[in-house]
């Protein structure tokens, strides 16, 4: 067997933008040097060939030629400039092996140079420092010859340590059967452990490898498109490194890259959860890396991002060891605990929301469920103002700005004094959000509401001695203020134009008084896109309408129910009062179902 010529090898995208490897020759080029003995396997090793991996790179090539009844040929390439100028003569002395030197240090390029060289019905890979078990080869090749619609082939092995063999692959029986989902669990293609077809699998194949879990990746890509096989029964021996790449800073954060080109191959779902389970194992190594330099803020990024990934709950309470005054003993900081709280609520949230889902506390729930359905019915009827009848302290206004995020102006009404200041102190900085401190009613007049001890149960009405008992302390009065009634008719008639800016949502909530108030908006309410009030099953102030009044008055006028959403129970489970949303028939759109 003659020795090949030296090629450089240098990298051009292709056609496609992808990475390719390019052979130049750095010496004039003989045809007479092309002639190669017949062989069955082409083994490819890549090294450095510098003096302390000398021993093990011998003991590789040694073990890649002893193979009865298998014919292989050797290629080592030499990458990089750390090579030993005495081992690199030795090598080219060899006549059973072919020395192909690359100038610049790339296992990738080492690769897929090996891999254009090879003439060989089938090839393989073999690291400098790992060995082929004695009739290793003819094992693999044995198997692919019986499969010929097989790409390749993979097999189990031993690893070295402490001079002690260990089984690589464990789940050999995962293996066999779901080969992409064994592959998220563990490697089951070896670097040296595998033998491929050189027809069906390219030099492509090895060029758009990532730089780390270079095999994981290998093994799902050849795996989802081609078929192949496992055999259970070791033909390789890898020895422990103590420079592993694997065990570097680097290694971590490329796995990162590596899973997410995993994440682009075509794989079943469970394979695709399961490597973002990995993603997140992967994120929160890199952040214990961050933190043990004391980087925190590149350590609070991956530690995010390893929450936001199938299982990464499991890495919530590392957010105290991000935490720089983090207390050690039982003695805890003052001011740790409202930073440590809104930390882990960040956590929670961004977690929540990458799996599609939204996080927030209990006492949220109710409100959050009517601005679901407020959201789209704000779009749906383009509105451009909100007319908030018993405003209180801005509780719906506050909802519609920043939970709806609505941009439009927003008309308050509030007749009680302490009320109208807090709203007027809130609204202070927002041009588009008015507050009008009079009361709406069926007609002008002035008259006493009642201010209870509970601000939300103020009214016009007294409370009832037969209303539930939680409601009926909570009502006991404080004081009567006098106050200004009018008409919302009369109040839009004083607007710019006597009409309303733009589409409408009209939300009354006045305690028992929200029939008075439509009965003096009968003009004002043919242009209303929607409205919003709060019903009273089980009345809790005398001479309060029921529900039903209300509710027929508006499907006289018009309007059909959009959504009724519970506002409180009593204690038996009872319906007492809930917040009813109508739109307007005039201005609905196709009866389609959403």
């Amino acid at each position: 067997m003659r020795a090949a010529p030296e090629f450089a090898v240098t990298d051009e995208p292709n056609d496609s933008g992808r990475w390719r490897t390019v052979l130049e020759l750095s010496a004039p080029f003989n045809p007479s040097l092309k002639t190669i003995e017949p062989a069955s396997i082409t083994v490819i090793i890549a090294t450095t060939a510098s003096a302390d991996r000398q021993a093990s790179l011998l003991r590789a090539i040694h073990s890649a030629g002893e193979h009865s009844g298998v014919f292989t040929r050797i290629v080592v390439v030499v990458n990089g400039q750390q090579f030993d100028s005495a081992l690199l003569d030795l090598l080219r002395s060899r006549k059973d092996i072919q020395v192909l030197r690359l100038h610049e240090a790339d296992v990738r390029g080492a690769r897929c140079a090996g891999r254009q060289l090879v003439e060989t019905e089938f090839f393989c890979f073999l690291d400098d420092d790992d060995e082929i078990l004695s009739n290793g080869l003819a094992v693999r090749l044995q198997a692919l010859s019986k499969r010929p619609e097989a790409a390749f082939v993979a097999t189990n092995g031993y690893f070295r340590n402490n001079g002690t063999d260990e089984v690589v692959i464990t789940n050999s029986d995962m293996v066999a059967a779901e080969p992409l989902l064994a592959m998220t669990h563990e490697c089951w293609l070896a670097s040296c452990g595998g033998l491929y077809r050189t027809n069906l699998v390219d030099v492509e194949s090895f060029a758009s490898l990532p730089r780390f879990l270079e095999w994981t990746y290998l093994g799902l890509k050849l795996a989802s498109t081609q078929r192949m096989l496992f055999l259970d029964q070791p033909t390789f021996r890898v020895h422990d490194s103590h420079d592993s790449l694997s065990k570097s800073v680097d290694y971590r954060i490329g796995s990162v890259t590596a899973l997410k080109a995993a994440l682009q191959l075509p794989v079943p779902a469970q394979v695709a959860h399961r490597l973002r389970v990995r993603l997140s194992e992967a994120h929160h190594s890199i952040a214990e890396d961050y933190l043990n330099d004391n980087d925190l803020r590149m350590a609070w990024a991956n530690h995010l991002v390893s929450l936001t990934h199938p299982g990464g709950v499991k890495y919530l309470m590392f957010s105290r060891r991000l935490i720089p005054f983090w207390p050690q003993s039982s003695q805890r900081a003052p001011h740790a605990e409202p930073l440590v709280k809104r930390s882990i609520r960040r956590a929670l949230v961004a977690l929540a929301n990458s799996r599609d889902y939204t996080f927030f506390p209990n006492w949220e729930f109710d409100e959050r469920v009517i601005v679901r359905h407020l959201k789209p019915l704000f779009e749906t009827y383009q509105i451009q103002c909100v007319l908030d009848v018993g405003a209180n302290v801005g509780q719906f206004g506050d909802v519609v700005r920043h939970k709806l995020r609505f941009r439009g102006m927003i008309h308050s009404f509030e007749p009680v004094n302490q009320f109208v200041q807090q709203l007027k102190q809130k609204t202070s900085r927002d041009d588009a959000w008015k507050i009008h401190q009079i009361a709406l009613g069926s007609r002008q007049e002035q008259i006493d509401i009642n201010v209870t001890q509970s601000p939300g149960l103020s009214s016009f009405l007294s409370p009832t001695s037969e209303a539930v008992k939680d409601f009926w302390e909570r009502s006991a009065i404080l004081e009567r203020q006098p106050v200004a009634v009018d008409t919302l008719d009369n109040f839009v008639r004083r607007l710019d134009g006597g009409t309303l800016p733009g589409p409408t949502f009209l939300k009354i909530d006045t305690q028992g008084f929200d029939l008075e108030v439509l009965r003096g908006a009968e003009k004002t309410l043919e242009s209303v896109r929607a409205v919003q009030f709060e019903a009273s099953v089980r009345p809790i102030y005398e001479g309060m309408p029921d529900f039903r009044e209300v509710l027929d008055f508006l499907m006289n006028r018009g309007f059909v129910l959009s959504a009724m959403f519970p506002v409180n129970h009593d204690q038996s489970r009872r319906l007492i009062e809930f917040d009813c949303v109508l739109v307007n028939e005039r201005f609905a759109k196709d009866a389609r179902i959403l």
